[in-house]
């Protein structure tokens, strides 16, 4: 037998209730000899047919994807179904139902957020957990300094401006020739022991880790007096992303 569909039959009622009297009309599926081309005549006996639904639907073989349909069923809204294939194709693929998710913090010290998280269009990311590991804390921070001196001389220090090449840590500027009053010299060592141009007192200094004035005071710096710059770099961080396989 093959199987014809045919909706909306309404030139003749069909009997759907027990009593001729009350006919009703009803969307329904009729099953006829295939090639059958003949016209139903007024009065033949038709019998409704109950289909058994499929749970599952067939993959077509050219399909890219390889997700799956589950839980077939029929909406309970009172009306028949149509015997045959149904088709269901994707019209617009979007973002292939992924979505940006959401962040969690690790065992973080610092307490920044990582904020307008979203897929980049047209991209595709690997579904899973995707890590963003600080390597860098101080990269594009901001640097700033502050001193303290110790030894005899009264002397002051300008504000510390931070260069771009600041370090973290400790710059020593100490004292090793106090021959001239008031135009004592210093040396500077960078925070890795690396040492920079030497200081005059009263000549600004400036170098791309650090620039300052030292100015002469009522009693002399001697040799041996040092400050301490201690450059701190704050609200920097250079990342590393790395995607669910482990791949930076």
């Amino acid at each position: 037998m093959g199987v014809q569909a045919r909706l909306n039959i309404d030139i003749r009622p069909f009997i759907l209730a027990g009593n001729p009297v009350a006919l009703r009309k009803d969307d329904q599926t009729i099953e006829q000899d295939a090639g059958r081309s003949a016209i139903l005549a007024s009065a033949t006996l038709m019998a409704i047919k109950g289909f058994t639904l499929a749970t599952t639907g067939t993959a077509d073989g050219g399909n890219t994807g390889d997700g799956t349909v589950t839980v077939v069923s029929k909406l309970a809204d009172g009306k028949s179904l149509i015997a045959g294939d149904y088709n269901l194709e994707v019209t617009g693929a979007g973002v292939d139902g992924r979505s940006a998710g959401s962040v969690t913090a690790g065992s973080n010290t610092g307490n920044g957020t990582v904020t307008a998280l979203a897929i980049v269009a047209g991209e595709l990311p690997k579904v899973g957990d995707w890590i963003l590991t600080c390597t860098n804390a101080t990269e594009g921070g901001t640097a700033s300094g502050t001193n303290a001196f110790t030894g005899t001389g009264n002397g002051t220090s300008s504000a510390i401006v931070a260069g771009a090449n600041a370090i973290v840590g400790d710059y020593i500027i100490l004292c090793i020739d106090a021959t001239v009053s008031g135009s004592e010299i210093f040396s500077v060592t960078d925070p890795d022991g690396v040492h920079l141009a030497d200081l005059t007192v009263g000549v600004a200094y400036s170098n791309t880790h650090l620039g300052l004035t030292l100015t002469d005071g009522s009693t002399d710096f001697i040799v041996g007096d040092f400050w301490t710059v201690t450059m701190i770099i704050e609200h920097g961080g250079l990342f590393t992303l790395t995607d669910p396989d482990g791949v930076d």
